[in-house]
């Protein structure tokens, strides 16, 4: 009568699970990020829309207009308008901001949004304008675009809202005015800068 092998498993054998299970995870991984990022990419963009929503609320109150500054954020939108702070947090934010104190007022700029931030260059006026990206305030976290994976989220006037190319906006620039009152100023990401001439014009849009 022959003896009952051993049960168990040998070293070997273990090792190579464990090499097996851990090629598994680094295949995997990548892909679980990848599907985390457009989750985040997703609740960014219904954040944005839930924003123009307040803006739309906004107008209906005072004569069709919309709030004059980002701050109107702090001062206008919230808490009347929407109520939870985590709104304008994008889930991917990449700074914080800063916390900005001056003589008049303490202002907390610590937001993921900015409000009229730049023209698209693949769009046309009227339809649709730029209202309110994820790039983030100016103050404190000028560098914050980009937050998902070289591009932000965009929402338009015509209540659309899209993922664009970081390289494909250009930023108004107020400190450097053209030839005349009538001109501004923007700039694309790599330093390029066009003239926008504020009268309305819709060729001068999206150049």
């Amino acid at each position: 009568m022959k003896p009952d092998k051993k049960n168990g498993f040998t070293l070997v054998e273990i090792l190579i699970v464990i090499a097996i299970i851990a090629i598994l995870a680094g295949m995997l991984l990548p892909a679980l990020s990848g599907a985390r990022e457009r989750a985040r990419r997703t609740t960014c963009l219904n954040n944005l829309k839930q924003i123009m929503a307040a803006y739309e609320m906004y107008a209906e109150d005072y004569f069709e207009n919309y709030p004059a500054k980002e701050q109107a954020i702090y001062t206008v939108i919230y808490p009347e308008f929407i109520k939870t702070p985590q709104t304008f947090w994008c889930p991917s934010t990449i700074s914080r901001g800063i916390r900005q104190p001056n003589e008049i007022n303490s202002s907390n700029w610590n937001d993921s949004y900015s409000f009229v931030f730049g023209l698209t260059t693949g769009n046309n006026c009227p339809n649709p304008v730029p209202v309110i990206s994820d790039r983030g305030i100016f103050v404190g976290s000028a560098a914050n675009y980009g937050n998902h994976k070289y591009g932000m989220n965009v929402q338009y006037l015509d209540g659309s809202a899209s993922w664009v190319l970081e390289s494909k906006v250009v930023y108004y620039s107020s400190s450097n005015r053209g030839p005349t009152e009538g001109v501004n100023v923007a700039c694309d990401a790599t330093g390029n800068c066009i003239d926008i001439v504020a009268d309305g014009v819709q060729s001068y849009w999206g150049q």
